[in-house]
């Protein structure tokens, strides 16, 4: 509302995410746009100036551009460049609804979405970080997501579907929960790569 950008450039940028398999850029009219929408988080009397470093706006505008769509992505990197901390301070700044979760190599699926157990003689569902974000509209942040295991990594299939609005059976639970439209999925990595990269040189080194 109010803007100079047409329904047409929208909906050609929203087709070329949608078909992207790699990194994006996005418009600048469309940017600026997605970045007023944006709240300032400000923390401890440490305010995130995101706003005024063009290359953390183009970063934060494609998170949210993403976000819009329903499109999960992930960010990856080297460890300690601020991965976890970008998509925290997104999460912040969308609806202050952020849930984040560390994977590690027993993680199970009941972790997340949580487990059932008796309470007082009674079955009771204690629902994870997962269930809740789906359930609040929040953004669920699979930090470390590199050190799950593939079955692990299938388990939010069903949450990764163009399923907005609709209800989704949890296995663990044995009930079906609505989806929320705000509901959002950042998973965070190291590249693959560099962890090949890695292994290649200490084999190298023996």
């Amino acid at each position: 509302k109010g803007s100079s950008i047409t329904q047409e450039a929208i909906v050609k940028f929203a087709t070329d995410l949608l078909m992207r398999t790699d990194d994006f850029d996005v418009p600048k009219e469309i940017e600026n746009l997605i970045i007023d929408e944006l709240i300032e988080v400000n923390e401890d009397n440490v305010k995130y100036f995101f706003k005024q470093s063009p290359s953390l706006r183009s970063f934060i505008a494609k998170i949210y551009a993403a976000s819009i769509i329903n499109l999960p992505i992930i960010i990856y990197g080297p460890t300690g460049v601020g991965k976890t901390e970008a998509a925290r301070v997104f999460g912040r700044s969308r609806n202050n609804q952020c849930f984040r979760f560390s994977f590690q190599s027993g993680t199970k699926s009941k972790h997340i979405y949580g487990t059932a157990t008796i309470s007082n003689g009674n079955a009771v569902f204690i629902k994870g970080l997962l269930t809740t974000a789906i359930q609040k509209g929040g953004t669920f942040i699979a930090d470390d997501f590199h050190l799950a295991t593939i079955s692990t990594m299938k388990s939010l299939a069903p949450v990764l579907e163009p399923c907005i609005g609709e209800k989704v059976f949890l296995i663990e639970s044995g009930m079906s929960i609505t989806i929320d439209p705000n509901f959002f999925l950042i998973a965070c990595q190291e590249e693959l790569k560099t962890k090949v990269q890695q292994q290649d040189a200490k084999d190298d080194e023996i």
